[in-house]
């Protein structure tokens, strides 16, 4: 059976969580401390075995109700199983019974009984699930809280169903055993009983003959006092008798009551069914002439003479023309407050529009013109400036031509020629001719250069002069055009300014168009308003606001009229039904009357009340009549004899008296033996000795019983702890030699099982080197990894029968890497067969078991 998702609500600190668990059987929460896995943990276990609220609580999950105080709490859990979807869901609110909350059990969506599916699990309880699925910080300090013959016991009798409740429970019951008797001891409690009981008796032994004089002295009293009680039974009989003389005796005046009631009984003619209904006609009659009388006060016809129908006509066509006017005057103004919308847009897309929508058409298409001819000149003086920019730049090549000669380089090269010539010709003269020559040229191209440098220089100031006035005259336009419109045309595109402009202007037309019909709407409103107050004789704002509040005054007011004129109509009616209701009934009194021969009520209760006096005289009579009894008969024959009576009276008187003399004899000798036994004071002592010593023979016959049953129940419980420990230990040891393997990362291989278990036959392992250890030789650390090996493989071997998941809570969480590694492996060996829930705040851990851990989200 696998756990697949988890909801709570309300629960602990949680108010709405759900972990959807992935596909596979190792499943890990991560989170830090106070994350809420511990309460995650007891969750689970609390929803299948119910909410441990105060008094519930148990050892390891405490009360988990909302911090949040918010109810109800609780939640549910899905399992995956052979045969279905099983959800389990529990709730409980404050005031609840029972408080483990209330389960509901679906299979596959729909309801079924809780046994469906706890029959799947063996039907354990909470605890079997938490001492043997669970494992936390709670366990694992129980664990090392104990003696090592403790841990070994554990260990021991880990297979046999809630082994740590049956070791405690007879733990204490030897120690209750021994606490009640030890053969050596006169401090516990059977051995003092016992020597108490043997004290009693030796002292009740030797007041023996006190107590049989006292007991002799009883005997006679006791005879004594049976006389003195069959002389009361006679004193009692004896005037039992004189009391029915005496009543005799009253008969007389009894019966002289009977002639006299006698004479005044006689029959009257009277029907009690049919007064009853005469008087319950009568009264109907007297509550219908008050309510009709009622009736009539309370009618209030209208105080106007109003044609209702018709102003309520009239009243839903004014609404109707009033809702009309209104869903027009909304439709306009949702129309215009959309065109300012739009010009608003306009205005703030479209750069200088502010500046020309207040232009006419004629003078935006003149705009247009001066705007174009700007562009025209602009573009004229553009290529006018290229023209004089190009000019210059071959005036410029031209100068830089003439410069390019280097004359003095040329002149260096004439003179080295011509040096080479004379050399050659070894004539002075013609060196002296070169040279002027050569001087002659140099000057004369100089003077060349500078005239065209000049000129070039001149040419160029003009040129530059032309340009400066033609971007002068630019700016000048830029400047007029700037001053006619408020902006310069070169920072507007006019395409987009031309095509807003037109929006802008169609706009503006419609929205003229629509104030104009909102104006005519104000008329028709105006109109309206003046109708609606010819007809309700109020005036009237021309307001739709005033005049919906007057219309719906004006609606008030006559569904009042309507009310008022169906209560008039209603109670007219009412009264005139009451009144054919009197009539009615009116005349049924009166036949009723008649048949009773009666012309009044008041005659009739006349006779009523005769009717009842003669009922009472004749209960009077019957009563007189029981008195007397079988006297009657006597009186009516004339055979009554007073004086005989009273003879037989007075012989009853002295019988009396004669007894009444003896019994105070009696009881004259019952104070003489009372006095002769008070002689013997110790008498009570002998008696309290006995009582005590009965007393003392209880209690250590109670405080054996409680010692023999202590101490056979511890041995019932170890006996049946050595049963289930011989069935189950042996079939989970072969797993348990494995994961204790893996938990010891190799260095113990094989557990041990005495055939017997004692102390000289302790449980052992078997270390890699081959060396047996008892278990009691053990390191801590070791002892528990045995113990949670034994415990894995418990539930592994129960996993056939019992099969929910492990949970894991950071009962690991001061292990360090390595053994941290061991578990990793363990966990995942296990988790092939059995669903594992880890919940740790070791984040390596968590790396180590799951790439995608579930992880804790702080709930806003």
């Amino acid at each position: 059976m696998r756990l697949k998702q988890i909801k709570m609500r309300n629960f602990g600190q949680f108010s709405q969580q759900t972990f959807t668990l992935p596909e596979g059987n190792l499943d890990v929460f991560f989170g830090p401390n106070e994350a809420g896995k511990s309460t995650t943990v007891a969750f689970i276990k609390q929803v299948m075995f119910g909410f441990n609220l105060k008094n519930t609580a148990s050892s390891f999950f405490e009360d988990y109700e909302p911090l949040s105080k918010s109810y109800p709490m609780g939640g549910s859990l899905v399992f995956e199983a052979d045969d279905g979807e099983y959800e389990l869901t529990r709730t409980w609110s404050k005031g609840e019974k029972p408080k483990t909350g209330k389960l509901t059990v679906c299979k596959d969506g729909q309801e079924v009984p809780e046994s469906l599916f706890f029959d799947q699990i063996q039907n354990i309880d909470g605890g079997f699930y938490a001492d043997s699925f669970i494992f936390n910080e709670d366990l694992l300090r129980q664990v090392t809280g104990l003696s090592e013959g403790e841990i070994l016991e554990n260990i021991y009798y880990l297979g046999a169903a809630q082994s740590s409740q049956l070791l405690a429970i007879r733990q204490d019951l030897e120690k209750e055993a021994s606490s009640l008797f030890k053969p050596t001891s006169h401090k516990m409690p059977v051995n003092v009983a016992l020597d108490k009981v043997q004290a009693d008796r030796a002292q009740a032994a030797a007041a023996g003959e006190e107590f049989d004089a006292y007991k002799r002295l009883n005997d006679e009293l006791l005879q004594e006092e049976g006389k003195a009680a069959k002389i009361a039974k006679q004193i009692s009989e004896l005037e039992g008798e004189l009391k029915k003389r005496e009543k005799m005796a009253e008969q007389v005046q009894n019966y002289q009551s009977y002639l006299e009631l006698k004479q005044q009984v006689k029959a009257v003619d009277f029907d009690e069914e049919g007064y009853q209904q005469a008087v319950k006609l009568n009264a109907q009659v007297q509550t219908l002439q008050a309510t009709i009388g009622k009736e009539k006060a309370s009618l209030k016809p209208l105080a106007q003479d109003l044609d209702l129908p018709e102003r309520r006509k009239q009243l839903s066509a004014f609404k109707k023309a009033a809702a009309e006017l209104e869903r027009k005057l909304a439709a306009v103004n949702d129309q215009l407050d959309a065109l300012a919308s739009k010009q608003a847009s306009l205005l703030k897309l479209t750069a200088n529009l502010n500046k020309v929508v207040s232009l006419t058409p004629d003078e935006f298409n003149r705009l247009h013109a001066d705007w174009t001819n700007s562009r025209q000149k602009e573009a004229a003086a553009d290529d006018q400036l290229k023209q004089l920019a190009s000019q210059t730049d071959k005036a410029d090549e031209t100068a830089g031509a003439a410069k390019k000669p280097n004359l003095l380089v040329y002149g260096a090269l004439y003179l080295l020629i011509s040096l080479l010539i004379a050399f050659i010709a070894k004539s002075p003269v013609l060196l002296a001719v070169l040279v002027a020559v050569g001087l002659g040229l140099y000057f004369w191209q100089a003077g060349r250069q500078k005239q065209a440098q000049a000129s070039g220089r001149a040419e160029q100031a003009a040129k530059a002069e032309q340009a400066q006035r033609l971007r002068q005259e630019l700016l000048d336009e830029e400047e007029a055009f700037a001053r006619r419109y408020g902006f310069r045309a070169s920072d507007v595109n006019l395409d987009d300014l031309v095509s807003s402009y037109r929006d802008f202007v169609i706009n503006a037309t419609q929205v003229k168009e629509l104030q104009d019909k909102r104006e005519s709407l104000a008329d028709s409103l105006e109109a309206l308003a003046k109708q609606i107050q010819d007809w309700t004789k109020t005036p009237v704002p021309q307001d739709l606001a005033a005049i919906s509040g007057q219309l719906e005054a004006a609606d008030e007011q006559l569904a009042l009229y309507e009310r008022q004129q169906r209560d008039f109509d209603q109670a007219s009616a009412q009264v005139a039904n009451d009144q054919k209701l009197l009539r009615e009934v009116d005349l049924r009194l009166q036949k009723l009357l008649t048949k009773e021969k009666v012309k009044s009520l008041d005659e009739f209760t006349e006779r009523a009340r005769e009717q009842r006096r003669q009922a009472s005289l004749q209960a009077q009579l019957t009563a007189v009549k029981n008195a007397l009894g079988e006297q009657l008969a006597r009186f009516e024959a004339g055979g009554f004899d007073a004086s005989q009576l009273a003879a037989a009276t007075a012989e009853l008187s002295q019988q009396l008296a004669e007894a009444k003399r003896r019994l105070q004899l009696e009881q004259q000798a019952i104070s003489d033996l009372h006095a002769r036994r008070g002689q013997y004071a110790d008498s009570a002592k002998v008696f309290a000795l006995k009582q005590n010593l009965a007393k003392d023979e209880a209690q250590f016959k109670k405080d054996s019983q409680d010692y023999l049953a202590s101490l056979l129940a511890g041995q019932v419980i170890g006996r049946a702890l050595d049963l289930a420990s011989n069935d189950r230990f042996p079939k989970m040891l072969k797993t348990a030699k494995d994961y204790f393997s893996l938990l010891t990362g190799g260095r113990y291989l094989d557990i041990i099982l005495p055939e017997k278990k004692s102390k000289r036959t302790p449980l052992k392992v078997v270390r890699a080197d081959k060396k047996k250890l008892p278990v009691e030789y053990l390191s801590r650390g070791t002892q528990e990894q045995l113990y949670f090996a034994l415990k894995l493989a418990f539930v592994v071997q129960i996993e056939d029968k019992i099969d929910l998941p492990v949970l894991i809570d950071d009962s690991f969480v001061n292990f360090d890497g390595k053994r941290t590694g061991y578990i990793a492996g363990l966990l995942a060996k296990l988790s092939q067969d059995k669903q594992i829930l880890v919940f740790t705040a070791r984040e390596d851990l968590a790396r180590q078991l799951s790439d995608a851990p579930l992880r804790y989200v702080k709930e806003d």
